[in-house]
């Protein structure tokens, strides 16, 4: 809407003055509000000059606001996804495990090539932690991030998406299976790095970690409602 609302306004700046539009738009700058403040104020926003909007090639005028916008709200999205406070500025991070692996904005090949819905969902939810993690349920319970302990193993650490995929040993059995799977160099890596490489894997390598974790995740949910 907003790139629709400019781009009709560098089409008005370009109209001939004798045309009907042009005189309504030129009157209506004296409004309290008006097209004009509106649109500088938009353009101040995404750190655009009115002036290089002035020229008579439409498209290359549109296609510059096009990006300086693109430019403008993808640094907006890594600002908020790597702020301490979050996206919602309330509270703790959410997205703090995401920001770890997600470093650039733009759709996951992820969401194309996995056709299993059931995986594909539950591999959106693992990566937003939008799941029943304790480093996520504990939030509901007030309990500050280093409280929200494993429950389902002795190494005192809190269950989060690493903890869960890389260190438990609920799942030891599981996660060897898996990691049978992966590339001998993949072994070499730290848990930390080992995790971060698998968050953004792709093809087989994705497939198999989504399984695995999958059958962890449903695992976990059976013993803890028993």
């Amino acid at each position: 809407m907003t790139f629709c609302i400019i781009k009709f306004f560098i089409r008005l700046q370009q109209m001939s003055d004798d045309r009907l539009l042009k005189k309504v738009y030129l009157q209506s700058k004296y409004l309290k509000y008006n097209l004009y403040k509106l649109c500088s104020t938009m353009l101040h926003e995404y750190n655009i000059e009115l002036e290089r909007l002035l020229v008579k090639d439409i498209k290359y005028a549109s296609k510059f606001v096009k990006e300086q916008m693109i430019k403008y709200y993808t640094a907006e999205w890594y600002s908020a996804i790597n702020s301490p406070t979050g996206v919602s500025k309330t509270g703790g991070n959410k997205l703090r495990t995401y920001c770890t692996f997600k470093k650039e904005f733009g759709i996951e090949n992820y969401l194309t090539t996995i056709t299993n819905r059931k995986y594909r969902t539950f591999w959106t939810q693992f990566r937003i932690s939008a799941h029943k993690l304790r480093i996520e349920s504990g939030r509901y319970e007030k309990l500050v991030a280093n409280e929200r302990i494993c429950q389902l193993c002795q190494m005192n650490e809190v269950e989060s998406e690493l903890h869960f995929a890389l260190k438990c040993p609920y799942y030891v059995n599981e996660r060897k299976i898996f990691l049978n799977t992966i590339p001998l160099t993949y072994k070499n890596y730290d848990p930390v790095e080992l995790f971060q490489t698998l968050m953004t894997s792709t093809d087989n390598i994705c497939i198999n970690f989504i399984k695995f974790l999958y059958i962890c995740y449903e695992k976990r949910l059976k013993y803890l409602t028993k």
